[in-house]
């Protein structure tokens, strides 16, 4: 980061690790055992990334210019029109009916996940669309 490459990456890196959560729970579970377990040092460090990106990006200008495609246009076109074909195909079939299997060992508190579970049943194809 301090060679100015990636700068964008590990700043949302750091907000992502600052604002999910994480270093409240490491905070709160700290251990000193085999696996150290430092919330607090995790802390200091996600800060001083993030003040590091934030000096970094005050001092260079351009680094609000939006960046041209890395990918060209016309290979990103290929792409776009092949997800289209993809989610055209997926559209036509049907979607699957779950039902769940009689439980050899129903009983209180197996709420169906015993020897039974679960089985797909696909839908049948409409006359149109069979082969």
């Amino acid at each position: 980061m301090r060679e100015g490459v990636d700068v964008l990456a590990a700043s949302e890196f750091g907000r992502l690790v600052e604002n999910s959560g994480i270093l409240t729970l490491l905070e709160n579970n700290q251990s000193n055992d085999i696996f150290r377990i430092d919330g607090h040092g995790l802390r200091k460090k996600i800060n001083a990334l993030l003040a590091d990106c934030g000096e970094w990006f005050s001092l260079h200008e351009h680094s609000n210019i939006e960046r041209a495609l890395q990918i060209p246009r016309t290979q990103m076109e290929k792409v776009n029109e092949r997800l289209e074909r993809i989610e055209k195909i997926l559209a036509r079939i049907p979607p699957a009916i779950v039902e769940p299997e009689p439980s050899q060992n129903s009983g209180a508190g197996d709420f169906g996940h015993g020897a039974g579970g679960t089985r797909s049943v696909p839908l049948p194809l409409p006359e149109s669309q069979r082969a």
